[in-house]
């Protein structure tokens, strides 16, 4: 699941980078950028049960995007993340909830997860 786990991982920053693109090279606003992030990152965390099979998975992804995301925060290198108008948490509470939600639906409950 090392190959899966990298190519998820590779997937996030990949989303990142195309909505940082898109702020800097089209002027698309902070919050049109970060709606995007959001969008597609939930659209690669709501098949995490078809494509990852333990929760040991799915904590380490979290755990390393948890990292990108708090030296992002502190480097203040993706500015399509935080040039928004108001003070956000919502990257680090987005992933936070799909580690929990893994953790509780996960595998077992596979419609459940995917409905929320």
């Amino acid at each position: 699941m090392i190959a899966t786990t990298s190519i998820l991982g590779s997937s996030f920053l990949g989303i990142m980078f195309l909505a940082e693109a898109m702020y800097r090279c089209l002027n698309v606003p902070a919050e049109w950028a970060r709606k995007f992030q959001h969008f597609f990152s939930g659209l690669l965390i709501a098949v995490f049960p078809w494509i990852l099979s333990s929760t040991t998975d799915v904590l380490i992804l979290g755990i390393g995007m948890g990292a990108v995301l708090v030296t992002l925060r502190y480097t203040n290198w993706l500015h399509s993340l935080h040039d928004v108008k108001r003070v956000s948490h919502g990257e680090f509470y987005f992933l936070i909830s799909a580690v929990l939600l893994y953790w509780v639906a996960g595998t077992d409950h596979k419609a459940l997860y995917f409905i929320a």
